[in-house]
């Protein structure tokens, strides 16, 4: 509805203005603002690039640290989300936390950047999957189940792909549960590497 709304005053706004103007504008709109933090996946030695904007074709401003592997485990550069565009998400900050030793919290990146969602993940906890970024959406999925062992399975059982988008403080996911792959929304996700949020 908001874009809607912005194409139309656009569209009004060409009369009296020239193009570029026009097209600048709606470029910048269609950035969804959201809140939400997650990790890293990219496991290329050189890391992971931060942009200048959404695309590969926008300058390098940064490199995020491929994941740490410690004690058998993988962790990744946590990310503070604030926006996305076009499977692109905006970060402000990148700290790396040390779960297993005690150093403090490292700040690898401040600012404004730029990563693709196809390297980063996070943990699900709610049970439902919604086709759109509201409580009330239909639901796409309920990630409940039972394995081929009968092991009981729940959200953070979900394996992430790939984020898509995100909305506020929910984010459009894809991945597979239960050997079955489904693309859908969620909110009151973590990006605690080693435990669930409350």
């Amino acid at each position: 509805m908001r874009r809607n709304l912005f194409r139309a005053v656009c569209a009004t706004l060409f009369v009296g203005t020239t193009a570029t103007a026009v097209c600048a504008a709606s470029k910048a709109d269609s950035v969804t603002a959201c809140s939400i933090a997650a990790w890293t996946t990219d496991k290329d030695p050189n890391g992971l690039n931060v942009r200048a904007a959404a695309g590969t074709d926008a300058a390098v401003v940064a490199t995020l640290p491929p994941p740490v592997e410690t004690e058998g485990h993988s962790f990744g550069a946590e990310v503070s989300i604030t926006g996305s565009k076009d499977g692109w998400f905006r970060i402000e900050k990148a700290v790396r936390e040390d779960y297993v030793g005690d150093q403090k919290t490292k700040v690898l990146f401040e600012g404004e950047g730029w990563v693709t969602g196809r390297f980063l993940s996070l943990t699900v906890n709610a049970i439902d999957l919604r086709r759109d970024p509201s409580i009330s959406a239909p639901v796409v999925t309920r990630l409940i189940g039972q394995d081929a062992e009968g092991v009981g399975a729940g959200p953070d059982s979900f394996a992430i792909e790939r984020l898509e988008a995100c909305e506020g403080n929910w984010v459009k996911i894809k991945g597979t549960f239960l050997g079955s792959e489904f693309n859908g929304w969620t909110t009151g996700t973590c990006s605690n590497q080693v435990t669930t949020c409350p």
